[in-house]
């Protein structure tokens, strides 16, 4: 196994860059993308390296991206629906209501997890096969679980099998996503996002439906079957014409860059971010059905909210994915729109009006559904595309944290205390708290951009013609 220095010495070699593609070197103390802010790899100025593969940008593109779409809906839909299922699993085991609900928090809890390794899966696999591996992992999970005449047998069914295979799927499905775009990555990511809103509004209503029909086992094993169409899904991801340097000598590069991550102070504050406003998520979606009913609205009315939340999520997938394509900060606006989530979480309680809570929603699910966008977005503009995928995944396995210490800390408040409203405050103050470490970001870019006289942006067109400087073996 080479030292550092070995390999470094290796990386100065190589000179590859693809036609058609945007330039991202890897400075000295800058970072691999579109922002010059965060400390990587430690390589002469001179000679720097360019990222090789080149994205269609378009093409077939498009096709990965609707079947990204596809993907969306199936793994949002799979922590909605659980909603409906836990009601049929209450009256069917007769076990309690905390026994009962770890079986949906095991199930999330994994999906996060998977986040650990499945950067490492596709570097070793493919996206395509960590996609179509994942997929049947989840068909598997949601087969067995359908054979259960326990809760405890759900825990590693429903639990871990199906939220691990689940979230392998679509991590790596998402991270492929990125790499076929470039100049649309945005428009990409937000029609594909957008996915979770079709889900929020249709698989309720069709589980809800099968239910009856087919009871929770065959449900089920339709849902397994469903899964087993995401197989195709990962068929579509074709491998890119990447351009491979001639050489004897191995780079171990992607452990280089998965290294250097955790040098880096945005990487740290990014993941910190993420885990408060995705609290303040868990904390409101979570429970104002609930706080809805418990202020003398009719079940039927509180079920309606999400349904509300998943109209106003697609549209502002579509329009954030359009408008960040444009030469905007995507730091500053996911700070912006976080920031007006805390308002909007924290001062939630302010009127019992059903019109109030239901306009309320309504601006959840838009900003909710904006600031996913730009979460991949931002991965790829401090850390570069290479980097992206280690950077993604290691920021989703943050959302265990909030995924366990949301419900749990607002049942605690709301058995103390009788009332949602210091939970609500709580979501407010987290909301507010991530706000403040993405400008914090923000302006250590804006000064770094000062201090070394570059452009926040730091795209290049590539040239025609590629240009290969390869070393002998």
């Amino acid at each position: 196994m080479k030292d550092e220095h070995q390999v470094k010495d290796e990386m100065d070699r190589l000179h590859v860059t693809p036609p058609g593609s945007p330039r991202l070197h890897y400075h000295p103390r800058k970072s691999i993308g579109y922002f010059g802010s965060a400390t990587t790899l430690d390589l002469p100025p001179e000679k720097p390296i360019a990222v090789e593969y080149s994205p269609p940008d378009g093409g077939w593109g498009w096709v990965v991206m609707i079947g990204m779409f596809f993907m969306q809906i199936m793994a949002a839909s799979n922590a909605m629906c659980f909603g409906v299922l836990y009601m049929e699993l209450l009256d069917y085991f007769r076990e309690s209501h905390a026994t009962t609900a770890w079986i949906g928090s095991l199930n999330v809890t994994c999906f996060s997890f998977t986040g650990f390794f499945t950067a490492i899966l596709t570097n070793k696999f493919g996206h395509r096969w960590t996609i179509i591996g994942g997929s049947l992992i989840a068909t598997v999970g949601f087969l067995s679980a359908g054979f259960c005449s326990t809760v405890y047998q759900l825990y590693f069914t429903y639990g871990i099998i199906t939220g691990c295979g689940v979230g392998i799927a679509w991590t790596a499905a998402l991270i492929g996503l990125g790499r076929y775009f470039s100049k649309r990555r945005g428009i990409a990511f937000g029609v594909a996002l957008s996915g979770a809103g079709v889900g929020m509004i249709s698989y309720p209503m069709l589980i809800e439906y099968l239910v009856q029909i087919y009871s929770w086992q065959g449900t089920l094993f339709i849902i397994s079957g469903l899964w087993f169409n995401m197989c195709i899904v990962g068929a579509l991801y074709r491998p890119l014409n990447i351009v491979k340097p001639k050489s004897n000598k191995k780079v171990d590069f992607q452990s280089l860059a998965e290294a250097s991550l955790f040098k880096e102070w945005t990487f740290y504050t990014l993941s910190f971010a993420e885990i408060c406003w995705t609290m303040a998520v868990f904390i409101y979606v979570y429970n104002i059905p609930d706080y809805t009913r418990n202020l003398g609205h009719s079940k039927e009315k509180a079920s309606q909210l999400v349904l509300i939340m998943g109209s106003t999520l697609i549209p502002a997938r579509l329009i954030t994915g359009y408008i960040a394509q444009k030469n905007v900060n995507h730091i500053f606006c996911m700070a912006t729109l976080v920031l007006i989530m805390s308002l909007v979480v924290g001062t939630c309680f302010l009127s019992k009006s059903y019109v109030f809570i239901a306009i309320y929603i309504a601006c959840q699910g838009w900003l909710q559904g904006a600031i996913v966008v730009f979460i991949p977005l931002i991965c790829t503009d401090l850390f570069g595309i290479e980097r992206m995928g280690h950077a993604f995944s290691y920021i989703h396995v943050t959302d265990m944290v909030s995924t366990l210490a949301g419900p749990v800390l607002t049942g605690y408040i709301k058995d103390k205390t009788g009332s949602y409203v210091y939970a609500f405050i709580l979501g407010g103050c987290c909301a507010l708290l991530s706000s403040v470490c993405l400008f914090m970001i923000y302006l250590k870019i804006c000064r770094d951009s000062r201090k070394n006289k570059t452009p926040q942006f730091e795209v290049q067109e590539e040239a025609t013609k590629p240009v290969i400087d390869l070393p002998q073996p």
